[in-house]
């Protein structure tokens, strides 16, 4: 028991104490006035957790169409955007019963995985806790991180993935060292079953360590087969992202998510006058970041930096730092090469670039300052304030002022931060809180506002995704959100079906509420009306003759049996890695 008590793991605790502290009280507007931070995303990312969320409640699973979430529209999602991470989420909401509590947790649990991430980062590479732990906190409480919590933007969930995908890149620069293919292959696995675009990332900066690798390492042939097995490897426990993605997109002209061709106005801007609002967005950065760039490229310049891998993580972070800025021409790009927009958000490579920044000014400041400071106690003593001061002013200050505007917002008449291609059933800004009490239903908040987003709708034509008179948001909300029919429909869902029944007073044609992939079935009074023989229109939905008569459809999708070879390959695969991991930890304590 002794041990226990020693001062690695006294430091180590306190470490972990210290990050689930910070994790709270970066939360400590929303705490204070009760509120809810509703920003550009929440209803879409919401829709997919509820989603979710009902069917694990009702034990009624469909992992394709959209039966709950989503105005019940048999959308399809969730099976190709990080599908287990939304299972995941919506089993979160139900844990925890309410809108307010979950986002309260989620919002706490970004800050704490993304903030222990790099804190593992650093100690990997025997960074000192004075050193590690500020710059841990530093990184969590950018806003790249927190703006999940303040704006719901998916893409910071991948900010507690990409230090560990540094970790298992980095062994690919160290010769001599075998490459654990556990590592590799878990960072990217997770990183697609979370989002997919965080993997895309993390396999460029894999391929750039992989190039320079090629240059350094004497086991050149060994190291390729590992990245090899690796990748193989990743294929199978991703088996159920990419295949539905196979399928759909060779059976369907699936809407692209957003495409982004004025990219220059999300990237990072590095003008010097705006230095005094560094950090209130993703435009620019916050001081304390320019500030250890700055060191950085003086530590380079002035070649203080001997070892090799910090070098090349520097050159590696300014290249990606330049990248995600305005200096480069992003929205002329786009215009030239249409693929870059598959990143949407230059600033996302900021992401990275901050990690690798870190890493490299803690290996400069442990082998390079520390020993300038050995004889210095003056100067030893005020390094850590120094590095706090850097934090709290830098990076905490814009983080609580965003939140502190979000909560300010809830309490206003506004309520929401964007009501951008949002429709609204009530402008009573009580009733829009009141929607999201304890008491009330999950659902209660998407009776009242709604998204049109238009993501992965089943086009007529691929061609109309670069018509400029397709306007998708407004097909979908003709459709699902202010179609007519929506008065006297009445919907439930069952064994993964959705039921849809209205009376109609005369035979007439009316544009039914959901969307038709290729493989959706659709019944009509108990009888089956094949694809071939339905009307859709722009986005999939049917134009249909309905009796005067009592209306029912019945909504289902005809899962292919590839399907569940693909889950049951990725679950085997899952039972595998954590057989491997186990086995590696049994390694390492036994070296020890």
């Amino acid at each position: 028991m002794s041990s226990f008590y020693n001062k690695r793991y006294f430091s180590e605790i306190f470490s972990v104490l210290i990050i689930i502290i910070f994790s709270i009280a970066l939360q400590f507007y929303q705490l204070k006035t009760q509120s809810m931070q509703l920003g550009i995303d929440w209803l879409f990312h919401y829709n997919r957790f509820y989603d979710t969320a009902m069917q694990i409640k009702n034990f009624d699973f469909q992992p394709y169409i959209s039966i709950y979430g989503f105005q019940q529209s048999g959308r399809i999602i969730n099976v190709i955007y990080g599908p287990v991470f939304a299972y995941l989420n919506g089993f979160l909401l139900i844990i925890l019963g309410s809108w307010y509590k979950y986002q309260l947790f989620t919002n706490f649990l970004i800050t704490f995985l993304s903030a222990s991430s790099m804190y593992l980062l650093l100690k990997r590479f025997a960074i000192r806790t004075s050193i590690s732990l500020p710059l841990s906190l530093m990184y969590s409480s950018l806003y790249i991180v927190q703006a999940w919590a303040i704006k719901e933007y998916f893409n910071s969930w991948g900010s507690f993935i990409i230090p560990i995908g540094i970790i298992s890149g980095i062994q690919l620069l160290e010769n001599r060292k075998k490459i654990n293919i556990f590592l590799l292959t878990f960072v990217i696995s997770v990183a697609v079953q979370v989002h997919m675009l965080t993997a895309l990332l993390l396999v460029i900066l894999f391929a750039i360590f992989f190039i320079i690798a090629l240059f350094i390492r004497e086991d050149r042939l060994d190291m390729f087969k590992r990245v090899v097995i690796s990748a193989l490897f990743t294929i199978l426990l991703t088996a159920n992202v990419w295949y539905p993605l196979i399928d759909l997109y060779s059976k369907n002209n699936l809407l692209r998510p957003f495409v982004n061709m004025d990219m220059s106005s999300d990237a990072v801007g590095l003008q010097f006058e705006n230095l005094l609002s560094a950090g209130q967005t993703v435009s620019f950065l916050p001081m304390s970041l320019l500030l250890l760039f700055g060191l950085q490229l003086l530590l380079v310049v002035f070649n203080k930096i001997k070892s090799t891998i910090p070098r090349l993580l520097t050159i590696i972070s300014f290249i990606l730092l330049i990248l995600s800025s305005k200096i480069i021409d992003w929205t002329g790009l786009a215009e030239r090469v249409p693929f870059v927009t598959i990143i949407q958000f230059p600033w996302r490579l900021l992401t990275p670039a901050v990690c690798l920044l870190m890493l490299a000014f803690a290996f400069t400041w442990e082998n390079t300052l520390s020993e300038g400071l050995n004889g210095k106690k003056n100067l030893k003593k005020i390094s850590m304030p120094i590095i706090l001061t850097l934090l709290l002013i830098g990076s905490t200050g814009p983080s609580l002022a965003l939140s502190r505007q979000a909560s300010d917002i809830w309490s206003s008449d506004r309520v929401v931060q964007s009501k951008n291609k949002t429709t609204f059933s009530t402008t009573d800004p009580d009733e829009l809180r009141a929607s999201f009490d304890s008491t009330s239903d999950l659902y209660a908040p998407f009776e009242l506002m709604n998204k049109s987003t238009p993501d992965y709708l089943p086009l007529k034509y691929a061609s109309l995704m670069d018509e400029d008179d397709f306007y998708s948001y407004k097909e979908y909300e003709n459709v699902a959100i202010s179609n007519p029919l929506l008065k006297v429909v009445e919907k439930e869902q069952k064994d993964g079906k959705l039921l849809i029944s209205f009376n109609s007073d005369d035979k007439e044609e009316v544009l039914l509420p959901f969307v038709v992939y290729k493989d959706t079935v659709v019944k009509y009074n108990g009888k089956e009306v094949y694809h071939k023989d339905l009307n859709l229109n722009n986005i999939g939905a049917p134009q249909f003759e309905v009796g005067k008569e009592k209306n029912q459809f019945e909504i289902s999708y005809k899962v292919p049996k590839l399907y569940f070879a693909a889950l049951f390959t990725t679950i085997l695969s899952w039972f595998a890695l954590i057989i491997l991991g186990l086995k590696n930890i049994k390694i390492f304590k036994k070296g020890k």
